[in-house]
């Protein structure tokens, strides 16, 4: 008879609820990049700030929060220290190394 192998969970979610969350801060970020734009200090402290204290759904906080330290990190490595109050020009992009 065949060993059945046991495979080891290796994220404390699975896969439905990873495109929850990636769902969620597409939607999100293009809602919040208007008012706050994106990439920058800014819209990183916002999403933080909301992901962290206003409870929508898991999901959605959770992508706040994964987008607001994007937002951070990304501000810090592409020296982008501006504070983006939204509307066009506001937006940093992605650093790519």
């Amino acid at each position: 008879m065949a060993k059945v192998l046991k495979v080891k969970k290796t994220a404390p979610f699975g896969w439905r609820v990873a495109l929850e969350i990636a769902a969620a801060k597409v939607i999100t970020e293009r809602i919040l990049g208007g008012f706050v734009g994106n990439a920058n200090l800014t819209s990183g402290a916002v999403k933080l700030g909301l992901g962290s204290t206003i409870k929508i759904h898991p999901s959605v906080n959770g992508a706040l929060l994964i987008d607001g330290a994007e937002d951070v990190i990304t501000a810090l490595l592409s020296g982008n220290l501006n504070i983006g109050l939204g509307g066009i020009g506001t937006t940093g992009g992605d650093v790519y190394m």
